[in-house]
């Protein structure tokens, strides 16, 4: 059985207490090359899939149905600038700006304000922004204004 010692170990990656320490790597005219374009394929990857990554902008759909059974469709188009969003909501009840809205951390926030009969309801969307589609959910106050809390999932429309 043989014995490793100090001597018996390669110089370049154990040096002797006290020596210089080199690594023939760096001189590799290619290696450094090599190592450079490892760098900017990195950089170029990262870089792409933050540009992708969270853009709300578009035309969403959904339907949700009522507490009487009726259903609603939505057409949600939004308009993100960073820091910006706008937006319009387009549904039976007519079309109206998006208020208070916010990007951030792939979730959307946004309020929309209507009035019906004299009476204003305030109604807040937010969910995640996961590729085509926001899940999340829809808070509003019902006719007996009791708090109402519903699921929301909104589809990216293909541009045409």
């Amino acid at each position: 059985m043989s014995t490793l010692t100090p001597s018996s170990l390669p110089s370049h990656l154990f040096p002797a207490p006290g020596a210089k320490r080199s690594l023939p790597l760096r001189s590799s005219p290619a290696i450094g090359r090599g190592l450079r374009v490892l760098a900017l394929s990195v950089w170029v990857v990262v870089t792409a899939a933050w540009a992708q990554a969270g853009d709300p902008s578009g035309k969403w759909t959904w339907e949700m149905k009522g507490p009487q059974g009726r259903s609603l469709g939505s057409t949600l188009t939004l308009v993100w600038k960073a820091p910006d969003l706008t937006g319009t909501i387009d549904n039976r009840a007519g079309k109206v700006a998006i208020q208070q809205a916010k990007f951030s951390d792939e979730t959307v926030m946004f309020t929309v304000e209507r009035e019906f009969r004299g009476r204003k309801f305030v109604t807040h969307y937010e969910g995640k922004l996961d590729g085509d589609r926001i899940t999340g959910s829809v808070k509003t106050t019902g006719r007996d204004e009791r708090p109402v809390t519903v699921p929301w999932e909104a589809r990216r429309k293909a541009e045409k």
